[in-house]
């Protein structure tokens, strides 16, 4: 089947000039639109492959046709075609990140320009697609780690409480465990660059997210551009998958470092808004109360974007900033002057839960049910409990945890890692639970809360007291 291209334009005699040409070279197939109303059910129909807007056109511009596409979140390749050949809206458009700009009087080149298009979009494709199967791998790798790490942890931190601040070797196991924790942090840096979206939303602390994307982000700063966080008060909360949260940020920190190539600086800050009827209207939200991200990129002579600029941006262009925000039920915004861009993200403020789940004091010596595919996680796990008084079976697959629990009738808690080998730690729950209905679950996860049907999870990597603090949590 033809690909689907659309002609925008309202002089009918120019765009069957431009149809012309077009049909001539045989690429796609195009479909032509004389009208605002028009174009934006093409648009919205999806499944374009380019557009070619022709222009002066009282309906639309190359730009405001790019920024329609970007915000479906379905982009294709935008081509100016300019009878007036007017050279302000030519800067306008490209600086939108129009694909190309050709004049009228070259109407032969038209196919060409189209064509190149066409290939430089199917490239940024493939880099997205490797961008995609490189983050699947640091995602595995990530994990790995977590899992390593939670064993360096809950040794490192057993041994501590067995020892006084005076013993020769409580130095080292200090300095063993503050090596772990700070490369944890490096592990969480990883999944915030490529950790896939679980869809599951979860109370996130934009100051938070920001402290640990600073130091991902001054590295790829130049170095004449310098970032600032602006972070008054609290950390502003959110409700969001935590990966989209992160991706967003990175997005609209990276698109506001690209906005100028002159020295300067990237400002972030965080700020309360609350949105009346008119002003959440404007920004097609509800009223309310919301939290104000925004980056700032401030040269020392006027900026020249944002715009998205070769296979960097291609992938974390304005379009991914507009989709997340959406999903996140919030507004992306760009505010500019002669020499500052902002990018700005509104997202529905929410008050921090408060931790009303009473934590026993001691352990109560519960019947635990442990599933970890990986031994040494599951050694020390057991090991950890057993020395705090719980009786804990093991079991390396939810096969073998699925044969326990009909074996034992008294079961208090399954602890199991979300993801197993065949059946997944949310799926093996609900088996378990059809026999042991007041079963308590709590997961541990490596990269991050999945699908955990509201149970509680532990992310890794985790100490002693994080591990008994989540069991004691779960079981109250």
């Amino acid at each position: 089947m033809t690909d689907r291209g659309l002609l925008l334009g309202d002089d009918g005699e120019r765009l069957a000039r431009a149809a012309a040409a077009l049909d001539a070279a045989g690429d796609l197939e195009w479909s032509l639109a004389h009208t605002g109303e028009a174009a934006q059910r093409a648009v919205d129909a999806g499944g374009l492959a380019a557009v070619v807007v022709v222009e002066p056109a009282g309906f639309t511009d190359a730009a405001a046709a790019r920024s329609a596409i970007v915000t479906r979140g379905d982009p294709c390749p935008v081509v100016v075609l300019d009878f007036a050949a007017d050279v302000a809206r030519a800067v306008r458009a490209l600086r939108a990140g129009v694909a190309d700009y050709v004049e009228g009087d070259a109407l032969d080149r038209l196919p060409g320009a189209v064509r190149e298009a066409l290939a430089s979009h199917r490239d940024d494709a493939n880099e997205a697609r490797r961008l995609e199967t490189l983050g699947r791998l640091v995602d595995g790798v990530a994990h790995d780690t977590n899992n390593a790490l939670s064993v360096i942890l809950a040794h490192s931190s057993l041994l501590l409480s067995e020892v006084n601040d005076r013993h020769p070797f409580a130095e080292g196991l200090d300095e063993i465990l503050g090596a772990a924790r700070r490369t944890a942090i490096l592990t969480r840096r990883l999944h915030a660059v490529a950790r896939r979206r679980t869809g599951l939303r979860e109370h996130v602390d934009l100051h938070h997210v920001l402290d640990e994307l600073a130091p991902v982000v001054r590295r790829v700063l130049p170095s004449d551009v310098e970032l600032v966080l602006d972070l008054p008060g609290a950390g502003p909360v959110v409700a969001a998958d935590r990966a989209d949260a992160e991706h967003l940020i990175l997005v609209a920190l990276l698109n506001a470092r690209d906005a100028s190539v002159h020295p300067g600086e990237v400002r972030v800050r965080t700020g309360a808004v609350t949105l009346g009827p008119e002003g959440a209207r404007t920004h097609g939200l509800p009223p309310g109360r919301y939290v104000r991200l925004e980056c700032r990129r401030t040269a020392d002579r006027p900026v020249d974007g944002p715009a998205d600029r070769g296979p960097s941006t291609a992938v974390l262009g304005l379009g991914t900033a507009v989709a997340l925000t959406r999903a996140l039920d919030g507004a992306f915004v760009i505010e500019r002057d002669h020499d500052t861009v902002a990018l700005c993200a509104l997202l529905p403020a929410q008050d921090p839960r408060p931790l009303t789940t009473p934590v026993p004091a001691q352990d109560t010596g519960a019947s635990v049910l442990l599933v970890e595919d990986d031994p040494h996680v599951r050694t020390v796990t057991a090991t950890v409990l057993r020395r705090a008084g719980y009786r804990v079976v093991a079991s390396a697959t939810p096969g073998q945890a699925l044969l326990i629990a009909e074996q034992r009738p008294a079961l208090d808690l399954l602890l199991a890692d979300l993801v197993l080998p065949r059946l997944d730690g949310a799926a093996l729950a609900e088996r378990i639970r059809a026999t042991h209905p007041h079963l308590k679950v709590l997961f541990m996860s490596g990269h991050g809360p999945r699908n955990t049907g509201g149970a509680p999870y532990l992310p890794k990597p985790f100490t002693a007291d994080d591990l008994l603090h989540a069991v004691r949590r779960a079981l109250a």
